[in-house]
């Protein structure tokens, strides 16, 4: 049966001021809204998955309260949402509290006086998203590889001493296919970890340097110099010296001829924590068509920013001939979507044919406004008709930074004019026929943020936040007409998701309690906080550190079987998953750090693109203190 009230519905996880219960079903972005932008909350009566016997009826009116005073500063009646269908996608039906006029500086909460219930405590100011943004990039600090994480710019909780720097690994790295000839050692060092392993692929960057970069070119103004990495106060932005830590590494994979090698990593896995412990042999991949087309776009785009920073001058110039040469090797030998066989674990790195000519062109636009050679704009035009120079449908959520680069073509005052019209003309066109890609429609989703059923598999955090990234693009380049048609709107409200509007009621990066956060994924997967390390999960032990992205929801989620005595740990045969299992997909999700054969990395797994999607999201709507 289902629960006959709130009170009984599980909600009181916290006693807050004036004996209200904090209520899991009053849902708001638990940072908070800018002064000028909606603010609703969402609320919430479950209907089907795992809380479907919980219950909640808001009242007639719900106030907004000034979380110092006490009092309330507005009162308005919810809306049902969609009059009052449940939404497929998270099994709840519900309503909205609209407390947009309210624009005064402060911490407030939602408050329900007939359930006695309340929401968690947020901000609104114009610098909310100040810090989640200084958080999430933070984490590439704490990513990098080869590096050791000492204070004062470790918080001393994530200390740790040069890691994978022994014999045979990132210093001494060997061909995997020519393993005992020294003439083949590479120094391979330096870069980020990949994700929760400690591999570094190129090919995987193409989600990760360009929008970096993307989201500073949006934004320059709110991305510091102040993070506390070794290169703070150097003056250049850190997300800048951050992604020069990538690049240089990317350099070490590179031929002299051009070509690059597509992978590093380990053949035979195993888990240890911290990451110095770590002793496993590491091995190269073979130089591809993929990870060399992918390196000389990255460096191509990336010249182009360095060249604003004196201390990077060199590198620039250094980078952009790179990108040259790597074109040339792309150009003058076969493609090929078969380089990767897995030798080196874990994920397969290769990209189709198809996805490298897209590629191609993104490298030839930044390398047109590099370098000014007509050569390629003469190869955008020749190609590029044979493309769709827009975003066809939320499949190519992944390819965000092909569009980004044709739209920035189309600024170049060399452009050719015909092309840009084919563009402009494109992505105009795709906006009335995608329409649920677009702007704004109440009936999508009760919690304000929709993206399609198949988009929620491993990783779905980037669709959905590359929904919210195309509205934005669609107004920095001026096809969303004015007023904007909820474009803001729609892209606002993906970032409120990540935020914890969502079924859960919970914010999908780590650790953030210190920084406004009531609920906060607490258990990432990832080799340095392991389960079973005393980083394992914020709320027990240490956890990871803030600023991690959980991959979010995955309707493909599956363990394996091993109950044959073959396993290393028999009682992982027994964790019970089922409340990730026949769930409604956006309820697919469950807060755990578990290896193989439970597979819970299919949900909690962070990785650096995942990071980069959400940089990218957010870095419009932050504003500075």
């Amino acid at each position: 049966m289902r629960r006959s009230s709130l009170l009984l519905a599980g909600l009181a996880s916290c006693v807050a001021a004036l004996g209200q219960n904090t209520s899991k079903y009053i849902i708001v972005d638990q940072f908070g809204y800018l002064p000028d932008a909606d603010k609703v909350a969402v609320l919430v009566d479950p209907q089907a998955g795992i809380n479907a016997s919980d219950q909640y009826a808001p009242g007639k009116t719900l106030e907004l309260v000034n979380a110092r005073t006490g009092k309330p500063v507005f009162k308005a009646s919810p809306a049902a949402w969609n009059n009052g269908k449940t939404d497929h996608q998270a099994g709840d039906r519900g309503w909205w509290f609209d407390f947009s006029p309210v624009s005064d500086t402060g911490t407030y909460y939602v408050l329900d006086k007939a359930n006695n219930a309340k929401s968690y405590d947020f901000r609104i100011a114009n610098d909310v998203y100040l810090d989640v943004l200084n958080a999430v990039c933070k984490m590439f600090y704490y990513n990098r590889c080869n590096s050791a994480k000492v204070e004062p710019y470790a918080d001393k909780r994530w200390t740790d001493s040069v890691d994978l720097m022994g014999k045979n690994q990132d210093g001494e790295c060997r061909d995997v296919y020519d393993r005992e000839n020294p003439a083949k050692v590479k120094d391979l060092s330096g870069g980020w970890w990949d994700a929760g392993d400690y591999n570094k692929y190129i090919t995987f960057l193409y989600r990760t340097i360009p929008y970096m970069l993307d989201a500073y070119e949006a934004n320059p103004g709110v991305f510091t110099d102040e993070l506390n990495i070794p290169e703070s106060g150097n003056g250049v932005p850190d997300i800048v010296d951050e992604m020069v830590v990538e690049l240089r590494w990317m350099r070490k994979m590179q031929e002299p001829d051009g070509g690059v090698h597509i992978k590093m990593g380990v053949i035979n896995w195993d888990s240890k924590f911290p990451p110095s412990e770590f002793r496993g042999e590491r091995f190269y991949g073979p130089v591809c068509s993929s990870s060399t087309i992918v390196l000389s776009g990255i460096f191509a785009q990336a010249s182009l920013l360095l060249r604003q920073f004196p201390a990077y001058h060199d590198l620039a110039t250094d980078l952009q001939t790179r990108a040259v040469t790597a074109w040339k090797w792309y150009s003058s030998n076969p493609k090929c979507d078969t380089c990767d066989n897995g030798l080196i674990k874990m994920g397969d790195a290769d990209i189709s044919v198809t996805g490298q000519e897209k590629i191609a062109t993104y490298a030839a636009v930044y390398l047109f406004q590099a370098t000014g050679d007509e050569a390629y704009n003469s190869f955008l035009k020749e190609n590029l008709a044979r493309q769709e120079p827009y975003i066809a449908d939320n499949s190519d959520a992944y390819l965000v930074a092909y569009h980004t680069a044709l739209l920035n073509y189309t600024r170049n005052p060399r452009a050719d004019a015909a092309l840009k019209r084919l563009i402009m003309d494109g992505q105009r066109g795709n906006i009335d026929k995608v329409t649920w890609f677009y702007g704004w429609q109440d009936t999508l989703s009760l919690y304000r943020s929709y993206s399609p059923d198949p988009s929620f598999h491993w990783g779905s955090i980037m669709p959905m936040c590359a929904t919210g990234i195309v509205n934005h693009m669609a107004i920095q380049n001026g096809l969303a007409g004015k007023p904007d048609a909820g474009f803001t709107r729609r892209a606002q409200n993906v970032v409120h998701f990540v935020n914890g509007v969502n079924p859960f009621n919970t914010v999908y990066i780590s650790n953030m309690y210190a920084l406004g956060a009531d609920n906060c994924v607490n258990r990432v997967y990832h080799e340095w906080f392991n389960r079973n390390s005393k980083w394992g999960d914020s709320k027990t032990s240490i956890g990871p550190p803030p600023g991690y992205l959980a991959g979010g929801p995955n309707k493909d989620f599956k363990r394996d079987g091993c109950c044959d005595g073959w396993c290393s740990d028999q009682k992982l045969c027994a964790v019970d998953v089922s409340a990730a299992v026949g769930q409604p997909v956006l309820k697919m999700y469950i807060d755990e750090n578990y290896a193989w054969p439970v597979n819970t990395w299919q949900f909690s797994e962070p990785a650096i693109y995942y990071q980069a999607y959400y940089i990218r999201l957010l870095a419009p709507f932050v504003r500075l203190k």
